[in-house]
């Protein structure tokens, strides 16, 4: 027999699923939508006592039941582990910083970063390879820009989370 907190559980899951949109809003929501039936109830175990956040349920909600236990394949390890290597010099990271504001060609990238050109070049080759950046010539020139819009959004929360401690 399901126990009251499952049952909790999954109206909260309904009204938030309503609320975003993927299931239409019923009528007889219209007194709960504002308090999620879990949101700040007391939960204890072990004799320790904590309040559900609105956090914890959407984590539970949105997190598909089949992903919760697994663990990353070899194969996809290694390209996080290889896109987090990218953060890992702070010269990348500033040529990363640099290159989220405008598009910038080697020069300009040693001047604004402080290394050499020969340096940026460098670096600018193994972010290619990992196709964080890519290059457009214009003539002689070849200007570098960030090409994914995840790793914009990384890089922001990164920074952001370093800035609120």
């Amino acid at each position: 027999m399901r126990d009251e907190l499952d049952i909790r559980m999954e109206k909260s899951c309904l009204i938030i699923n309503r609320l975003k949109g993927d299931l239409p809003v019923e009528p007889s929501d219209a007194a709960s939508r504002s308090d999620l039936p879990l949101a700040g109830a007391l939960f204890t175990s072990g004799g320790v006592s904590c309040r559900i956040t609105i956090e914890y349920i959407l984590n539970c909600c949105f997190m598909p039941a089949h992903r919760k236990a697994d663990v990353l394949d070899e194969h996809t390890a290694a390209h996080v582990s290889e896109l987090f290597r990218a953060f890992s010099d702070s010269s990348r990271v500033r040529i990363l910083s640099a290159l989220l504001q405008r598009e910038l060609n080697v020069s300009a990238l040693a001047d604004l970063v402080g290394i050499t050109k020969s340096a940026v070049s460098h670096h600018l080759r193994g972010l290619r390879q990992l196709r964080l950046v890519r290059a457009r010539r214009a003539g002689k020139e070849v200007f570098y820009s960030v090409v994914d819009p995840h790793i914009v959004q990384l890089f922001v929360q990164v920074v952001e989370h370093l800035h609120t401690g």
